[in-house]
C-alpha cells in the first residue's frame, strides 16, 4: 500500500505533533511532514520527511503591515511548496486561523486537530474558531469528551475521531530503581500573564519551603518576573528528547494545578503520560477529573486538593511503592497503540474526497 503523506501544521512546538510524527515515520505507513512557526521540531527530535519553518524565513513587513500578516504570507509560501508533495494536512490548534488559511490555499483535505477549544477556556467563541468549524474537512480530538463538545458546535456531517497523546516508550530510558534527581519535576508552559505566573511562582515557593526540591521545565526561554527569583530550579526549553530523558531522574512528577476551571476538567493530561513512560509516580494538584480518573484507576499517584496535603501524598507514594505500579502499567500508555486508528482515519478522510 502506498504510504499516506500528511503535513502537520502548527504554531507551537507541541509535543503531540512530535509524538505523532515519530510513530508515523517509524511504522512507515504514514510519511510525516511539517510546517511550523517555532524552531525546535528538528530531525533529531522527530524525523519529519521535510520541515518548513516559516518563522525562520526572512520576514519583511511593509510600512503599517502587522508582523502576523507577514507570517501568514510566509505560511502561504510554505503551503505552495508542500502542496505538490502531501495528500492531506493536519492543522494543530491553536491558532485556529490556520484552518481557514489552509482551505484558501489548497484543494487537499484539512483535518483540524483539537487539543483544546478556546471558546471553552475563554467563555466566548472567536471568529477563527467559528470559521474552523465551518471549513474543516474532518476533526480529530485528543480525548472523547473534547470531541463530543466539538461535535455539538458542528452544523455539518464530517468525519470525526479522537486519539490519546500518549508517549513513545522508545523516547525514554528504562526507569531507574533509585532516582537521584529532584523530589519533583513539572513540565508546563510558564506563560507571562500576571495571574498565571503569580500562581505558579507561589506554588513553587511553597513546595520548596516545605523542604522539597523541584525542577520545572518551562515553555519560555526568557522568564518573566517573578520567576527569576524563584527558589525552584526552572529550566528553559530544550528539545523534547533531552527533556524527557531527565524525567526519569526525578522521584515524582507534578501535574494539574490548584487553579480550577470547568475547562481544565476536560483537558487531556499530556504530561501525565510522559511521567508514566519515564516510570515515575505523580502528585496531581487540584480537582482535575481526567487526571484523577487515570491516577486512581491504576494507583499510580496521589491527588491533593491543597498544598498542605503534599507531605501525606509523598509518604503514601513511598510507603505503597507506587513507582512499582507505574513500571507495571507504563506500556499501556504508548503512542504506538494510537497509530492504526489515526491511519484508518486518514484513509476515511481521503476516501470521502470528491
Amino acid at each position: 500500500m502506498k504510504p499516506i503523506r500528511v503535513c502537520h501544521v502548527g504554531a507551537h512546538r507541541c509535543p503531540r505533533t512530535l509524538k505523532l510524527a515519530h510513530v508515523q515515520q517509524k511504522r512507515g505507513e504514514i510519511i510525516p511532514y511539517r510546517i511550523g512557526f517555532q524552531q525546535g521540531a528538528s530531525q533529531t527530535v522527530a524525523p519529519f520527511e521535510k520541515i518548513i519553518e516559516p518563522s525562520t524565513l526572512p520576514i519583511k513587513t511593509e510600512p503599517g503591515q502587522p508582523r502576523i500578516e507577514a507570517k501568514i504570507l510566509k505560511l502561504d509560501e510554505a503551503v505552495k511548496e508542500m502542496d505538490s508533495i502531501v495528500d492531506l494536512y493536519q492543522a494543530h490548534n491553536e491558532p485556529d486561523w490556520i484552518v481557514e488559511r489552509l482551505k484558501e490555499r489548497t484543494k487537499k483535505p484539512v483535518i483540524w486537530d483539537l487539543h483544546d477549544l478556546n471558546s471553552l477556556r475563554e467563555g466566548v467563541q472567536k471568529k477563527d474558531e467559528a470559521r474552523a468549524f465551518e471549513l474543516a474537512d474532518a476533526i480529530i480530538g485528543v480525548n472523547p469528551f473534547l470531541l463530543d463538545l466539538a461535535k455539538l458546535k458542528l452544523s455539518r456531517d464530517i468525519p470525526t475521531t479522537w486519539y490519546r497523546t500518549w508517549a513513545p516508550l522508545d523516547w525514554f530510558p528504562e526507569p531507574v530503581e533509585e532516582p537521584t534527581g529532584p523530589d519533583f519535576i513539572m513540565a508546563t508552559a510558564l506563560r507571562p500573564e500576571p495571574g498565571h505566573y503569580r500562581y505558579f511562582y507561589e506554588t513553587f515557593e511553597t513546595i520548596v519551603n516545605m523542604g522539597y526540591s523541584l525542577t520545572c521545565f518551562s515553555g519560555y526561554t526568557t522568564l518573566p518576573e517573578p520567576y527569576a527569583s524563584c527558589k525552584a530550579n526552572i529550566v528553559p526549553p530544550t528539545d523534547a528528547i533531552s527533556l524527557i530523558k531527565r524525567f526519569s531522574e526525578a522521584k515524582m512528577g507534578l501535574c494539574g494545578g490548584l487553579v480550577f476551571s470547568p475547562y481544565m476538567s476536560l483537558a487531556d493530561p499530556n504530561k501525565l503520560y510522559e511521567y508514566y513512560a519515564a516510570g515515575i509516580p505523580v502528585v496531581c494538584l487540584g480537582r482535575h477529573h481526567r487526571l484523577r480518573e487515570t491516577i486512581d484507576e491504576h494507583n499510580t499517584g496521589v491527588c491533593v486538593d491543597f498544598l498542605n496535603e503534599l507531605p501525606m501524598a509523598v509518604e503514601k507514594i513511598q510507603k505503597d511503592d507506587l513507582r512499582r505500579n507505574v513500571r507495571e502499567v507504563r506500556h499501556l500508555f504508548t503512542m504506538d497503540s494510537q497509530h492504526d486508528k489515526i491511519r484508518d482515519f486518514y484513509k476515511e478522510v481521503l476516501d470521502g474526497q470528491p
